[in-house]
């Protein structure tokens, strides 16, 4: 049931919240009232995958996917790039208005994991990084539809949302927030594809055949 999924989820980041604070603390250390990280030579890492919730990520994946469809003569890329926009319009703009409705201050500013503040252009909930990494995440490994590519995009884009609190930028439930904004509106996208898909395969005659005679309708 959707909604009794959505209500565990949201009841899931509400109880990650209680603990955003001791989360950010292994990745740093609290000196008198100020944040310090400890970054080791995993900091590359982190910065690389950063990049895959990036703003940038939101034209280039879509853009590229579609433009070598048509470069290709290739349906099925044309598709997966117009379902990945889509997916990317209604993510975004779900994340857009959670975070100036919330309001809530980032990490690094060390207002304290309960300071919210709606309309304040403070814009930490939901982490708009981990939104689009897992929208990406959902849309390609849905049509590609093989094990290795939901392993691989779903491990890219839990590594971007770990870099969200690991650079400081995201408490845990932010990231948690946006993969399920990106996770759910991927899916949405796909669904209504596959019935409007559907629903025009079903038009026109049907010939049903019988023991003695065919019978014709016609679907609209």
């Amino acid at each position: 049931d959707d909604v009794a999924f959505t209500g565990l989820f949201i009841g899931t980041d509400v109880l990650l919240m209680n603990y955003d604070e001791d989360i950010r603390l292994l990745f740093g250390e609290q000196k008198d009232s100020i944040f310090v990280p400890k970054h080791g030579s995993e900091k590359a890492f982190f910065e690389i995958v950063n990049e895959f919730g990036s703003v940038y990520s939101v034209i280039a994946f879509p853009s590229a996917i579609y433009l070598s469809g048509l470069a290709f003569s290739n349906e099925e890329l044309r598709t997966t790039g117009r379902l990945l926009t889509e997916a990317m319009v209604l993510s975004t703009a779900i994340s857009q208005v959670i975070k100036i409705s919330a309001g809530r201050s980032r990490p690094y500013t060390n207002d304290g994991s309960n300071v919210w503040k709606p309309f304040s252009f403070s814009d930490s909930y939901p982490s708009g990084h981990s939104t689009v990494a897992f929208t990406i995440a959902t849309v390609l490994s849905c049509r590609i539809d093989k094990w290795w590519a939901y392993v691989s995009l779903y491990s890219i884009a839990a590594s971007t949302g770990v870099a969200r609190v690991y650079l400081d930028k995201h408490w845990a439930s932010d990231v948690l927030m946006g993969a399920g904004i990106g996770t759910v509106s991927g899916l949405l996208i796909l669904n209504a594809n596959e019935k409007t898909k559907n629903d025009k395969t079903s038009e026109g005659f049907n010939f049903t055949p019988g023991p003695y005679f065919f019978s014709v309708s016609y679907s609209f």
